[in-house]
């Protein structure tokens, strides 16, 4: 049976409680990967009995074999200096500075280490610790920070760890109970666990565009907690991102979540909000406005890859406070030299925090739009 938004789901088993009673709450075809040009029917569904928001088009047989393409094509961070010290990844340096001694032996894996940033941060303000990274992508890892290529196996893991992080990968987790299975058993007894994710509430809530085909589970802080159930909460953060740390508790907890109700008329108005805000862009184009991207990362080549077929390439330029080229490499668009009253800015960036800040620093330039994806004025 071909399934429509708001049928009962027949795909996938939520990944947190195994329920079969889902909902699909958004499908998007052709939903394309930032770093391939290749996409996918997306299909996000809520459960029924956990509220549990995740992607069962990533079930899918062909998913796993996509991912992989991506991982060996993924260079996120390669625009930005090492290390990268944005706004987010410094609140995250600071919030795991408060729970890492700076004396005595202490032992911290980054599963998903990129180039070795964060790992690089924190060794630099914590020279007693011990850091190792697990990163599956090819790109190049700095020197100082040891790497294994892989992605994360427990069975490639020997020793126990003070700490494990994961900054903006239990989103990309499919099976996600099984994988902290194996997190608990490389853990010491009073090891603590790091993470990081989307905040799906104000993904709903500020219609960002983050139902995208390389995230699998969608989180607030309270899925996050229930996920954890066998773990427990030392300090959070949800203001932009869920950032949570973790110890291992001594008895499971039970789950307090429930459905959310509204959950199906929060993404019709993403759905409705993100459709209206791309036909105005794609009539902006037809009427040789200039389309300017502000930021040149993971967004705006996932966005691109999606309006390519649809706007005047040839009238698009970029903007962006870190990639200092007059190029951008992936799709050959030029730096904006000026603004100017035909200027249609579209801030590339899934964050409703760096959406408003680069808003408040443009919004008193003389040009014709500025959009917040997907946000209507």
């Amino acid at each position: 049976m071909h399934k429509t938004a708001g049928n009962q789901s027949d795909m996938a088993a939520c990944p947190a409680c195994g329920s079969q009673d889902s909902v699909i709450v958004y499908k998007k075809e052709e939903a394309y990967f930032a770093n391939l040009d290749i996409s996918i029917n997306l299909v996000i569904e809520v459960c029924g009995k956990c509220g549990f928001v995740f992607q069962s088009s990533a079930y899918d047989k062909s998913y796993d074999g996509i991912l992989s393409k991506c991982y060996n094509n993924y260079n996120k961070y390669l625009l930005f200096p090492f290390p990268n010290q944005s706004i987010e990844n410094i609140k995250t340096l600071q919030m795991l500075l408060k729970h890492i001694p700076d004396e005595g032996d202490f032992n911290i894996l980054e599963i998903g280490s990129n180039r070795g940033d964060m790992l690089y941060m924190i060794k630099k303000n914590r020279p007693n610790v011990t850091i190792l990274g697990i990163e599956p992508a090819k790109m190049e890892c700095h020197k100082t920070v040891p790497t294994i290529r892989s992605i994360f196996n427990i069975d490639i893991i020997s020793n126990k760890f003070d700490l494990v992080i994961m900054q903006h990968v239990f989103e990309h987790v499919k099976y996600p109970r099984k994988f902290l299975e194996a997190i608990r058993h490389i853990l010491s007894d009073k090891g603590m666990l790091y993470i990081e994710v989307p905040n799906i509430d104000n993904v709903l809530n500020y219609c960002l565009d983050d139902f995208v085909a390389e995230h699998v589970n969608y989180f607030n802080c309270n899925t996050l907690d229930t996920m954890l159930n066998t773990f427990i909460p030392i300090e959070s953060d949800c203001e932009s991102f869920v950032r949570t740390i973790y110890k291992i508790a001594p008895v499971g907890h039970e789950s307090n979540t429930t459905y959310d109700s509204e959950i199906i008329h929060r993404f019709n108005k993403y759905k409705s909000n993100r459709e209206e805000i791309i036909n105005k862009i794609c009539q902006w184009s037809k009427e040789d406005k200039t389309l300017v991207f502000y930021g040149v990362s993971f967004y705006y080549k996932m966005l691109l890859r999606e309006l390519n077929q649809m706007i005047n390439i040839g009238k698009c330029f970029f903007c962006d406070d870190n990639y200092m080229e007059d190029n951008e490499q992936e799709f050959g668009l030029r730096r904006l030299k000026e603004f100017n009253k035909d200027c249609i800015v579209i801030i590339c960036s899934n964050n409703f925090m760096i959406q408003d800040s680069i808003y408040n620093k443009i919004s008193d330039r003389n040009v014709f739009a500025i959009i917040k994806p997907w946000r209507l004025p």
